[in-house]
């Protein structure tokens, strides 16, 4: 399975996962990695996890994935009706490079999205729509892989219905 490591200096280097369990991985990585490193770790666009580099063996190494310590869900009340829609966005958090998500629930104060690095509650994040201006957003919950965001500002409500048919699943 091919993926991708984030290391210490944000250099984003193509790793193949050769064995994969709950606890970690051995993967090959396309630059050399050492013992003890830690590094961020991604696969199949799938959410990024804190990994510690463990063994090394050439360019094989071995990483122990970090636990996640599960924040409480908060619940906001809702301002307005969620659609279920398919979309690819662009989300951007400060100081890290922007990363494409799926977009699975939409309405015009906030969304339900898949995370590639997972974002803390309360974090300031920009959100790209294609045909939108970035919207600034903050993070209300995190239950990995998932993230709710919530507009700092609403969409207007004419252009809510036009992303919403263009973006709506129709199976």
């Amino acid at each position: 399975m091919r993926g991708h490591a984030i290391l210490h200096d944000d250099v984003l280097t193509d790793v193949t996962v050769l064995d994969l369990s709950y606890e970690g991985c051995r993967l090959e990585s396309s630059v050399a990695l050492e013992v003890g490193e830690r590094i961020r770790f991604s696969v199949s666009g799938r959410a990024a996890v804190n990994a510690d580099v463990r063994w090394i063996a050439g360019r094989m190494a071995g990483v122990r994935f970090e636990l996640i310590k599960e924040s409480p869900k908060q619940y906001w009340p809702r301002r307005s009706e969620r659609v279920e829609i398919q979309a690819q966005v662009v989300l951007r958090r400060r100081s890290h490079l922007p990363y494409q998500v799926p977009l699975l629930d939409f309405s015009t104060h906030g969304c339900k999205v898949e995370y590639v690095e997972r974002p803390e509650v309360g974090e300031l994040v920009r959100l790209k729509v294609e045909g939108l201006e970035a919207l600034e957003a903050e993070v209300c919950w995190v239950e990995p892989p998932l993230a709710g965001i919530r507009f700092l500002g609403p969409i207007h409500s004419a252009v809510f219905a036009m992303l919403v048919e263009r973006y709506r699943d129709t199976d």
